[in-house]
């Protein structure tokens, strides 16, 4: 070969991306890992695969099959764990400045807009639920023009434009081809991914090879590496309208420097072209690498034959029982028993003494030593996957106190941190992707529902460009403690001892949520507005400050701007800073002392409104008083009230007091003489 395979021509190429197909299954097939595939499907399934019936075996169907599936029940959970908190994203720009900021904000609204709208959040669940079964999972984000709102007509064509989306799904690692000896991740140059299309849609798109496309290979056709049809022989006569097709998407390489996206129907490329995407579309979730394969291995794998353990003892116990479970009387032979039928169902038997009494056949006892053996086997499963039985619900009776208990469910999380890795490394790629895609593609407007980090929600009309500023993205699904309810119980308390936590509401996010950023919103906020007015100030542009402004982090702050040796040399910088902070200086001597009190801001002592007579807040000493008089406590003692007659013989004092003033317009009690 004088070519590379993946440069070569459309019609030698689809010669060859077929053949690197049919590698990839007969690989799967020869080396077992396409039964292991079909194990880990059929033991997650069980319910499914046996009709939720309880099957019979032997040659008499004398046995009977019951299957307990701790198997999906433990996967359940450990995606559960990983997964139970909706990962909160934070984009990252090349520079600090108050844009990169804003299209730092807008990205993060969109990449949460995705995750609500358009199911992200479920996709990438589907992946790791894969990635625990079958050793990996594939998520591939794609563009689709055809998608969105009508945005504007090609005047050739005089067809719709469309304003595009992005589409997120979630693979199985049979439906994508790949080189089956390179190692996972940034070593796959090219990937195939195999999807199943309806065949009219297809050929709509592509009427120039509409007969290709009618003809392609269907389900019934590619029953040999899909599973699935192992379980569904009645669809000869369904689901004829999809038909196969790989996506082909070859990385940017020396061999291949603008890369390479082609569409495979059958033997036949329908679309070629470069590489579209600043990256390959694809994103494989592995926890753990199978050694020298493209592979992932998982811990289900080490649970299968234990489930089997556990399927074959209960079908024993539920052999035993289900054969003998209905009682035998063992009668001795030439008995002659007498059985007289009495009122209310009652009856009286009637036996030769000298003969023996009939006795129960007892044969439903099954040895100790099988229930002994599948507690075993299923403490086993819980032991090499680390779901204890906190984590299933079922804790030990000496579990009593929340730190206990979370610190017992955290261990089941720490034993699954190579998956939660995973899982936010794919988060923070595919979002970083995403961006990339919306920076590349959303030439039109998008018209999203923007969901900020406080709840609040509106209409928000954006374009690619918005956003280029991003240039990465990072993700924070929260500690393991916030994974469990006694777990952000315990964070609550701490935050309350740490008095960082001072309201009730504050309190109930925390238990609830055990998310942190409605607590230091309010600082990252102003942290943000310091910044834009920093920039504002060394470009000329004119700022305000506000009586709500937290001054005293204000002044600091803005003090960084004429700070260093070259700064001070710009005497129109080192005058708007200085104006600035005198005018937060000012806003302090003018603001209400109960308004300054509610922000925390200590109140100074040349406060006008407080040296004006007003109360200022408790706990602090009163300012200096007009000259003469002396400054109080910030809580005045009450001023002596007059002393009141007594009643002759000690009686109680009459007339008005502070407690019962007398009302307007009537006469004060007299004292009685």
């Amino acid at each position: 070969m004088s070519v590379y395979w993946a440069a070569e021509p459309s019609e030698e190429f689809s010669k060859s991306l077929k053949q690197r197909v049919d590698d990839f299954y007969n690989h799967v097939a020869a080396t077992g890992r396409l039964h292991l595939w079909r194990r880990s499907y059929d033991f997650w399934n069980q319910g499914g695969v046996d009709l939720g019936k309880l099957k019979t075996a032997g040659d008499q169907d004398q046995l009977t099959m019951l299957k307990v599936n701790h198997f999906r029940s433990i996967g359940t959970h450990t995606v559960n764990l990983v997964t139970s908190d909706r990962p909160s994203f934070d984009c990252k720009a090349s520079n600090t400045d108050y844009a990169s900021e804003t299209a730092c904000q807008l990205g993060q609204s969109i990449l949460d807009f995705d995750m609500r709208d358009k199911r992200l959040d479920h996709t990438i669940r589907q992946t790791v639920e894969r990635a625990w079964r079958y050793g990996e999972g594939w998520l591939f984000k794609t563009w689709d023009a055809q998608a969105g709102e009508p945005w504007a007509v090609d005047p050739a064509t005089e067809q719709p434009i469309f304003t595009g989306a992005l589409r997120y799904e979630s693979f199985n690692p049979i439906d994508v081809v790949r080189e089956p000896l390179n190692p996972p991740g940034r070593g796959t140059r090219w990937v195939a991914v195999r999807r199943w299309v309806n065949k009219w849609d297809l050929a709509a798109r592509y009427p120039e090879f509409q007969e290709e496309v009618l003809n392609g290979p269907t389900r019934n056709e590619a029953s040999t590496t899909h599973w699935m049809l192992a379980y569904d022989r009645m669809n000869d006569a369904r689901e004829q309208d999809e038909v196969e097709l790989y996506e082909f998407y070859h990385d940017r390489t020396p061999a291949l420097p603008e890369g390479r996206r082609a569409l495979l129907v059958g033997g036949t490329i329908i679309d070629d072209g470069a590489l579209p995407y600043k990256r390959l579309p694809g994103y494989q979730l592995v926890a753990a690498v199978q050694d020298d394969s493209n592979f992932g291995y998982s811990v289900a794998f080490d649970l299968l034959s234990i489930q089997e353990a556990v399927n074959a003892l209960f079908s024993t116990i539920a052999s035993n029982q289900a054969a003998f479970g209905v009682q035998s009387i063992l009668i001795p032979k030439g008995h002659a028993l007498s059985v007289k039928e009495l009122s209310k169902g009652l009856q009286q038997i009637t036996y030769d003494p000298g003969l023996g009494e009939p006795k129960p056949l007892q044969l439903v006892r099954t040895a100790p030593e099988t229930f002994a053996f599948l507690t075993q086997l299923v403490t086993q499963m819980e032991q090499l996957s680390a779901i204890n039985s906190v984590v299933r619900g079922d804790p030990q009776a000496s579990l009593k106190s929340g730190s206990a208990l979370a610190m017992v469910a955290s261990q089941a999380l720490q034993f699954s941190l190579d998956l939660q890795a995973a899982y936010i490394a794919l988060i923070e790629d595919v979002g970083t992707g995403a961006l990339d895609d919306y920076k590349a593609f959303a030439k039109a407007p998008q018209i999203a529902l923007v969901v900020g980090k406080s709840n609040r929600a509106r209409l928000r009309e954006w374009v690619g460009q918005d956003i280029s500023a991003v240039a990465r993205v990072t993700v924070d699904v929260g500690s393991a403690l916030s994974k469990t309810l006694a777990g952000r119980a315990e964070m609550a308390n701490n935050l309350v001892q740490a008095r960082m936590v001072t309201d009730p509401r504050q309190y109930i996010q925390v238990l609830t949520t055990g998310r942190l950023e409605h607590i230091t919103q309010g600082a990252t906020s102003e942290l943000t507005l310091i910044a834009s007015e920093n920039e504002a100030i060394q470009e000329g542009k004119p700022v305000k400050a506000l009586a709500t402004d937290d001054h005293v982090l204000h002044i600091k702050e803005h003090k960084v701007l004429i700070a260093t040796p070259e700064a001070r040399q710009e005497e129109q910088l080192v005058g708007a800073a200085l104006d600035h902070i005198a005018e937060h200086v000012e806003l302090l001597r003018q603001t209400d002392p109960l308004l300054l009190q509610v922000l925390g801001i200590p109140v100074p002592p040349d406060n006008a409104v407080a040296q004006a007579g007003m109360a200022p807040p408790p706990g602090e000493p009163m300012p200096p008083g007009p000259p003469g008089v002396e400054g109080g406590s910030r809580t005045p003692e009450p001023p002596n009230m007059p002393q009141m007659p007594s009643m002759p013989g000690g009686g109680p004092p009459v007339g008005p007091s502070p407690q019962s003033p007398t009302p307007p317009g009537a006469q004060p009690a007299q004292t009685v003489p």
